[in-house]
């Protein structure tokens, strides 16, 4: 092994995911993103509304997109998921709000709501399953 290099198994690989995350307060979206990267997975991009949302997720594909709901520009959140997913992007959607949205319900995408403030138990056990 290489001074500084890590050594990563085959599986390690495999299981490290990609995510894209939509956050219009930058202070939690570096949050999530140390959460996210110390658990050895990979942030993509950070954004802070749709239209950025929708150019990363066609971009990069990303296995999950971590999208709050109320988010800058003309799109919430719920509608950036619809667009991407208009799109053809296959990426599962973790909804985070302060509010109860459970009413949402979009049969058409794979989705998750976690309310705010996230448990990184929790997201972790959406991403590594």
């Amino acid at each position: 092994m290489l001074f500084g290099m890590v050594n990563l198994k085959q599986s390690d690989i495999n299981s490290t995911k990609k995510l894209l995350i939509v956050e219009d307060e930058s202070i939690i979206a570096k949050d999530y993103q140390m959460m996210v990267e110390r658990s050895g997975h990979h942030v993509i991009k950070i954004v802070n509304n749709g239209k950025d949302a929708i150019d990363a997720a066609v971009a990069n594909n990303p296995d999950f997109i971590l999208m709050d709901i109320n988010i800058k520009g003309n799109m919430n959140g719920i509608e950036t998921a619809q667009e991407i997913h208009d799109k053809q992007i296959k990426s599962k959607i973790i909804f985070i709000t302060a509010f109860d949205v459970k009413a949402y319900v979009f049969p058409e995408f794979q989705h998750y709501f976690l309310n705010k403030p996230i448990m990184k138990n929790t997201l972790l056990n959406i991403l590594n399953n």
